[in-house]
């Protein structure tokens, strides 16, 4: 094992990256650059049934929008190449002989359905699930029976009769007994390598030397440690993330909303804000400041902070922090992320005034995607009155005399800019009997068509004077 920190994401391509994978990448990305370390990618496709190159592709385009980059693997590559298992059968081919020639793996000619009613036997009974060693000391004449009989056959490792201790971070010192683990299979009967066969081989010719992932792998844990003790190689050191439950308390699924993490993009969401979301899923910072940039995580980062017990996915905190990531960007970046949001709908004119619109629009922004309605609600074509705003207005003779007034020192101005605007309702402000809200909101509504949303006299310059007499005299003729 390498004394560099070296660590790695090793995903099966058999869908797109989820939130539980895209959690566990992240905690190896972070602890590897909190210690300056190497982040490797590594793409475990020998499932060849269900791998498939299209979910490759989505997890590293998933991978490169949340900007977890990565030091060797695909499209990188390294010194360990290559980083596909599937490319690799030589090598795990190598090490089967090597464990072949120690004695210590077998051929298990048992079927399926004779498994299967071995694991029916041992719940009923409520026994540890584990192969039982039907084939463990074949004589001759059976494995022969077998061969004549067409059977296809596995190669199992032989476990050794002594407990195996894990020392996990987050979890404490796990031990388990042989007799919870039983003889594993170390290369399915159609050649390929098992999991918990290739894993090992993997992470000890990558020189890792910490393996951070999901819990549900602890039970696997075991059968690795086997292997690595036999061949004498050093494990590497484990790190079991608690699960993600969703808001019901049940583990986290499709059911809970979306899962896979390009959704999270196309839903309007900023990668630093994801990151931030996920990094709180089993960890805490140590100045208990949840907000944190992408840089401010990478810092505070500390292993021993794993939580052990499960963590909920907070949907409605994901959107607040989203909400805080996106109103801090200054105005050219916004414009910059709303690329693929921009509202079809927008004139030539306030694209050129793009970074106004969006300062207008600032405090109401949680996603990328909410700016097209708002724009299309403040800017549209042609103009309209909400019903309950126009009800409000027509409700006093006042309120009429504030827009009429209004829209008189409008037409009187020259300027139009923000000061300017200023003054016209300070100018109308002093012709009218009113003052608060039975002042301002006639003034609002005959600019924005509603009695809440930004501020009108932000919005003014934007929308520009003639724009603004318009709206003014649709309101006037509404009233008329």
């Amino acid at each position: 094992m390498s004394s560099r920190v070296r660590t790695r994401f090793a995903p099966s391509p058999t869908g797109d990256l989820h939130v539980g994978g895209a959690r566990t990448a992240l905690f190896n990305w972070l602890f590897s650059r909190s210690e300056g370390g190497d982040f490797v990618l590594r793409i475990e496709d020998t499932d060849f049934d269900r791998s498939a190159d299209k979910h490759t592709q989505q997890i590293l385009k998933a991978m490169d929008w949340l900007g977890m980059d990565w030091d060797e693997g695909p499209q990188v590559g390294g010194p360990h190449e290559p980083y596909y298992q599937s490319k690799r059968i030589d090598r795990y081919n190598e090490v089967v002989d090597e464990l072949r020639d120690r004695g210590v793996v077998y051929r298990c000619y048992c079927t399926r359905e004779e498994l299967q009613q071995q694991r029916e036997r041992q719940m009923a009974r409520r026994e540890p699930t584990r192969y039982n060693g039907r084939c463990r000391n074949l004589s001759e004449e059976e494995i022969k029976e077998f061969e004549e009989e067409g059977r296809e056959f596995t190669y199992r490792y032989r476990i050794p009769e002594e407990p195996v201790v894990v020392k996990d971070i987050a979890k404490g010192d796990v031990s388990f007994p042989p007799d919870q683990v039983g003889d594993f299979i170390i290369v399915k009967s159609n050649g390929t390598p098992s999991y918990n066969f290739a894993v090992v081989v993997d992470d000890h010719d990558m020189q890792i030397s910490h393996v951070i992932r999901g819990d549900d792998h602890l039970s696997n844990t075991p059968r690795q440690l086997y292997i690595y003790n036999e061949l004498g190689w050093e494990p590497p050191g484990w790190c079991h993330l608690s699960m993600i439950l969703g808001d019901d308390g049940e583990r986290l699924s499709k059911r809970h909303g979306a899962t896979d993490v390009y959704e999270y993009r196309d839903a309007g969401f900023l990668p630093e804000a994801m990151l931030n979301g996920l990094a709180l899923l089993g960890w805490s910072p140590p100045d208990g400041v949840e907000v944190k940039t992408v840089d401010e995580l990478i810092e505070s980062f500390d292993l021993s902070r794993v939580n052990k017990s499960a963590s909920r996915f907070d949907h409605d905190k994901l959107n607040h922090l989203n909400g805080k990531h996106l109103r801090a960007l200054p105005a050219v970046e916004i414009k910059e992320r709303l690329e693929d949001f921009m509202p079809e709908s927008m004139i030539e004119t306030d694209r050129k005034n793009i970074e106004e619109i969006i300062e207008v629009f600032r405090d109401q922004l949680e996603f990328l995607t909410d700016f097209a309605p708002l724009y299309e609600r403040f800017f549209s074509t042609p103009f309209e009155i909400e019903e309950e705003a126009l009800q409000w207005l027509e409700s006093k003779d006042e309120y009429v005399e504030v827009v009429r007034v209004f829209r008189q020192k409008v037409a009187e101005s020259g300027n139009f800019d923000l000061k300017a605007v200023k003054d016209i309702i300070s100018a109308t402000a002093e012709e009218v009997p009113t003052s608060g809200k039975e002042l301002y909101l006639p003034m609002r509504i005959a600019i924005t068509g509603c009695e809440q949303g930004p501020e009108y006299h932000e919005l003014m310059p934007v929308l520009g004077k003639k724009r603004c007499l318009k709206r003014i005299d649709a309101a006037l003729d509404a009233l008329d």
